[in-house]
């Protein structure tokens, strides 16, 4: 294995290792959330002397607040699609640099040129392919979304 080569593998692992530690990161955060709220409900809930009284305070608009998850449980679909198609032009002008970079080396004479064009050509591939396929996946996002009638992540009914 190339010292390039190792290079690259070295920066995927660390920014796949990034990215699911973030994942994580924001998992834990909003599970504790949603802990520390069912325990204030709890105790909330024992301040009450009956059944009749906490109906009777949910019911008011105080009552509906306190209720509702701090944490949204989706997010825009509209957001999820843009970030696709961002991602996905970036990848696609990134993979066309390569493929430019590598026709520039393709008319050179020695040897560790013509490796260098190679190798920059498969960047080039890998680059537009993982673009590419995030567009694909932005424009399928878009037509689930208005298929099944989706805005800030709950279903729209269609008025008839």
């Amino acid at each position: 294995m190339q010292s390039d080569e190792l290079f690259f593998l070295i920066i995927i692992v660390l920014l796949a290792g990034i990215v699911l530690w973030y994942l994580l990161q924001r998992r834990n955060t909003s599970a504790r959330i949603r802990l520390s709220r069912a325990e204030a409900i709890n105790r909330l809930i024992d301040k009450f002397a009956t059944a009749k009284e906490v109906i009777e305070f949910l019911e008011t608009d105080q009552g509906e607040k306190f209720l509702e998850d701090p944490v949204p449980l989706a997010e825009n679909p509209h957001n999820r699609i843009l970030r696709f198609l961002q991602f996905g032009v970036v990848f696609l002008f990134v993979g066309i640099g390569f493929f430019v970079n590598a026709y520039g080396l393709g008319f050179a004479a020695d040897l560790n040129s013509l490796r260098e064009a190679t190798e920059q050509r498969f960047w080039g591939t890998f680059s537009v392919a993982i673009g590419l396929g995030l567009l694909l996946v932005a424009y399928l996002t878009s037509v689930l979304v208005k298929r099944w009638h989706l805005e800030n992540g709950h279903t729209v009914s269609k008025p008839m």
